[in-house]
């Protein structure tokens, strides 16, 4: 949980609704997203609710509409703003309930480098990191990639993105379709620009005030990154897997 560490805000009651959920798949750049946004003024966040390891609800079973709206009107509850959720984390007839929540605003954060977002989930499996300790994945033994599997995880991505898009589409649920390479990528002045348009966009009135220096923080790739070329270079096969799937329509693994 991110926000609400911090002191609980006026605005905070239990008819407060959640505002923003970030939907989002492994290793999309969704923590990043979630704690850029929690900088803003007043807004509270909290990060995977349902993980089955630490999540907040981790240790209930929420396998019906009904645990789910329990668990969703607890957190809204709890005065928090932005709900950061990964696909995985529940099964598709919960995450389309969740997408019908009513949220304010959905963000829907996908990869378009599906090479790169396969490798990493794979070092991440490996390392049994899924945050920021790069120590830790530097100073891991890793096994060589199963090409197959490489190549299942990239077509499951695909299809993921696809489907939950058309579910929204067809369901008439609006979002905004963000990419992760459109705010990560550029230079910072360009990230932290796209951050506070969204902020504004997201908090009308709250994003007029934003840690500008924690920001620019959680936007460095020195501190936000988890992998690098360095360490798509301990996996033993990588070149292997570089020529086997590296192309414009999967992206490059090395740029």
């Amino acid at each position: 949980m991110g926000g609400t560490e911090k002191k609980m805000s006026i605005f905070s009651s239990g008819r407060r609704k959640i505002k923003v959920l970030i939907f989002a798949f492994p290793r999309t750049g969704s923590t990043t997203l979630a704690e850029a946004l929690g900088l803003f003024w007043r807004v509270e966040n909290i990060l995977e609710p349902f993980n089955k390891t630490h999540g907040y609800a981790h240790d209930r079973v929420v396998e019906d509409k009904e645990s789910l709206d329990r668990v969703l009107g607890e957190i809204s509850g709890m005065g928090i703003d932005v709900l950061k959720h990964l696909n995985c984390q529940l099964s598709e007839e919960l995450n389309h309930h969740l997408l019908e929540h009513g949220f304010r605003h959905i963000l829907y954060l996908w990869r378009r480098n599906a090479l790169k977002r396969a490798v990493s989930n794979e070092i991440s499996f490996q390392a049994r990191e899924w945050r920021r300790d790069r120590d830790k994945v530097l100073s891991t033994e890793f096994v060589p990639l199963d090409l197959e599997k490489i190549r299942g995880n990239i077509n499951w991505y695909r299809s993921e993105v696809e489907r939950y898009r058309d579910f929204m589409r067809t369901s008439g649920i609006d979002f905004t379709e963000i990419v992760m390479e459109d705010f990560y990528d550029s230079g910072m002045e360009e990230k932290e620009r796209y951050i506070l348009r969204l902020g504004r966009k997201c908090f009308p009135l709250r994003s007029l005030r934003c840690n500008r220096e924690e920001l620019r923080k959680i936007l460095s790739p020195e501190v936000s990154r988890l992998n690098s070329p360095e360490t798509y270079r301990l996996i033993p096969n990588i070149d292997e897997v570089d020529r086997e799937f590296s192309c414009e329509e999967n992206g490059y693994l090395f740029e």
